[in-house]
Formats: structure tokens, C-alpha cells, sequence
């Protein structure tokens, strides 16, 4: 099987580069007509007034920022199956705009995540291999041989499978895509920790590995019961949100970026971290540190704690600096009994297939 990765959608840069070129002739073309109607100067720029030279000038730069433009739209692309050609190889499409592509589809196939081979077991597509989890799957998910985990892939279990695609996590690849390369396994890397890209995965995923139907029915379902769910949130009060996300060493904060975040957004209610309203020092991704000075500050109707790591303990860790930091009295929030503790499965990551019963898990709590 023959395999090549399109960075960045290099095609399509050339095609713009052409089409750039055209119109350059064409304008090179309109000034010497000008030109030589003026009569004036055989000077090539020499002989154009000054109202044409500013025209040709904002024709310039209207081209260029066309193509800045378009670069930014492909580049941002995600999981957007509707860039699949119709030309009969198999691609797969990343959110950095990388594109995996094949001759054929893919029969040997591990999957470094546990939401994404949820989603695949359920299209009906074969796997060889998967990440290592304690999380309930189906009885075929846990007969297949383990890999690793997702933050750490175990490549010696990897390459024994002699996978002919290897799927894991975007939010990862800054960890794992030198290794893959270096032991020259293909891997693609999947949107799977967004709400959005989720649903895009399962459409990209079925239209690539030919599954289509199967995966329509399932988006059909999904979708019936996600506008069932932002019905019963319409036209009600807008509560103030603090998401937090705590380990056994620190709480954070999660933004609109974050899988819960995102869909507190959807929901139409107010997410009280915004960038522009918290001082942001350096690039953490979906969370930020917790300032409970800010919390108090922004006073939250409703504050939902994720646990990361052991969530047991993490829980208890909660209890603790709710009860001995009394600012925590001084919040909406905590007043009115309003401070929730999200579950493991439907939280601690993206929840696959259960995306929208964790929209749903949201929603009761926040218009109750």
C-alpha cells in the first residue's frame, strides 16, 4: 500500500500560486495599455498618473490578501470530511490541515484512543489493536491486544501488530508524531477531544473507510437527540459557568476551547474564563491556573469540578479548599448549592459516543 502525507495542503498553495501569476500578467498587461495610451513616458510606471499607480496598488494587495486568507480557512480545516476527493484513494484529514492519504483502505488498523475505536467498533471497522484502558468496553474492544496509552504509546506492542495506519490523538502529536516517523509507522492524527470534531470524526472516519451509512444513521441519531437537548435550554436565563479541572497537584480553569467548555458554549451559557478578561502570561492550551481572586471577581451562578487522575482523590482535594478557604463562601455558586462534580466517563476525556448524553448530563445542571 502506498502512503503520502500533504502538509498543509502544498496542492492547493501551487494552484493559488498559478492563479496568482495570471492575474499578475493580466495587470503587468492593463498597464502597459495604459501606458502606451498616455503617450507620455516610456518609463513603465514612469508615464501612469497617480490614481492609476494607487489602483493597480490596492488590485496588488487585494490578491494577496485573498490567498493569506484561504491559507488560514484550509489550514483550519479539522476533521472536515467534505474535502474527501472523489478520486478513489482513502484520506484522512487533520486539523493542522496534514493530510493521510492511501491507495487502499487500511486493513490493519491500531487505535491509540479509547473514544476513537468506541466509534470505530460501532461503524464496524476491524481494528488489530488499541490503547490500554480501566474504562468499560465491549467484549471485542477488550479481546484485542493493548498498545500503550495514549500520552504514551508503547511502539515495541505497536509495530509486533504490523499496522498498515496507526490513529491517535491530536492533542498529542507534538509528543508522538517524531517517534512514529522514526520507527515508520503511519500515523494519522484525529480531532477526538472537541465536541464538533467528534461528530466530524465519525463522518470523516465512516466516508473514508467506506462506512457511510452506518455512520449517517449514527450522526441522524446524535443529532435528533442533541436538538431535543438545546430545546429545553432555549430562551432561558443564562447562568454564569466556572469549570474547573483539578489533578492531585493543582486546580485549573477551563476555557471555551476545552471539551467541556465547549459545550457550556452550546448550551448558551456564559463560560466566565475569556481570554479577554483573564490575564493570560503564557500558551496552556484549554486550561488556564485557577485565580481565586478572579473567581470571586467574576462570582459564578454554577461552578462544575472535572477530576483528573485519580478522581476520587482529586474529589477530596475539592471538598478540602472548599471548606477551609472561606472566599469560596463569598461565591453565588457555592451559596446556593450549585457546585457540581462531573462524572468520570461521561468528563474525564471526550466521551465518543457519549457526547450527548454528556450535552445532556450539562444541561440538566445548568437549567434545572
Amino acid at each position: 500500500m502506498k502512503m503520502k502525507f500533504i502538509t498543509n495542503n502544498n496542492d492547493t498553495i501551487c494552484l493559488r500560486a498559478k492563479k496568482f501569476t495570471l492575474s499578475m500578467r493580466m495587470i503587468i498587461n492593463t498597464c502597459f495599455k495604459i501606458q502606451f495610451t498616455s503617450r507620455v513616458n516610456t518609463n513603465f510606471l514612469g508615464g501612469i498618473s497617480m490614481k492609476t499607480k494607487a489602483i493597480i496598488f490596492l488590485l496588488l494587495v487585494t490578491i494577496l490578501m485573498a490567498g493569506c486568507s484561504s491559507n488560514v480557512t484550509d489550514a483550519d480545516n479539522g476533521n472536515n470530511p467534505d474535502l474527501i476527493e472523489e478520486d478513489g484513494r482513502f484520506r484522512l484529514y487533520e486539523p493542522d490541515g496534514t493530510v493521510y492519504e492511501s491507495d487502499a483502505i487500511p486493513e490493519r488498523i491500531v487505535v491509540v484512543s479509547v473514544s476513537t475505536a468506541e466509534i470505530m467498533n460501532a461503524l464496524g471497522i476491524e481494528l488489530v489493536g488499541m490503547t490500554r484502558t480501566t474504562k468499560p468496553i465491549s467484549e471485542k474492544l477488550k479481546a484485542l491486544p493493548t498498545v500503550g496509552f495514549p500520552m504514551q504509546p508503547n511502539i515495541e506492542s505497536i509495530t509486533a501488530l504490523n499496522p498498515d495506519l496507526v490513529i491517535l490523538t491530536y492533542d498529542f502529536k507534538a509528543l508522538n508524531k517524531e517517534q512514529m516517523e522514526q520507527h515508520n509507522l503511519p500515523a494519522f492524527f484525529i480531532d477526538n477531544q472537541s465536541y464538533k470534531g467528534t461528530m466530524e470524526g465519525i463522518e470523516m472516519l465512516g466516508k473514508a473507510f467506506d462506512k457511510e451509512a452506518v455512520a449517517e444513521s449514527l450522526l441522524k441519531e446524535m443529532k435528533e437527540k442533541e436538538a431535543a437537548v438545546l430545546q429545553k435550554a432555549k430562551d432561558k436565563p443564562q447562568p454564569k459557568v466556572l469549570i474547573l479541572f483539578g489533578t492531585s497537584e493543582s486546580f485549573m480553569m477551563a476555557r471555551e476551547t476545552s471539551f467541556a467548555g465547549e459545550m457550556v458554549k452550546l448550551l448558551g451559557a456564559d463560560n466566565i474564563i475569556k481570554d479577554a478578561e483573564i490575564s493570560i502570561t503564557q500558551d496552556t492550551g484549554n486550561y488556564i491556573p485557577m485565580s481565586v481572586e478572579k473567581v470571586v471577581e467574576l462570582n459564578p451562578d454554577v461552578i462544575l469540578r472535572i477530576s483528573h487522575g485519580s478522581p476520587e482523590g482529586t474529589k477530596m482535594l475539592y471538598e478540602q479548599e472548599f471548606e477551609r478557604n472561606p472566599v469560596w463562601q463569598a461565591i453565588a455558586a457555592q451559596q446556593n448549592g450549585r457546585v457540581y462534580d462531573l462524572p468520570e466517563d461521561l468528563f474525564f476525556s471526550n466521551s465518543g459516543l457519549k457526547i450527548v448524553e454528556s450535552l445532556e448530563y450539562l444541561a440538566n445542571l445548568l437549567y434545572e
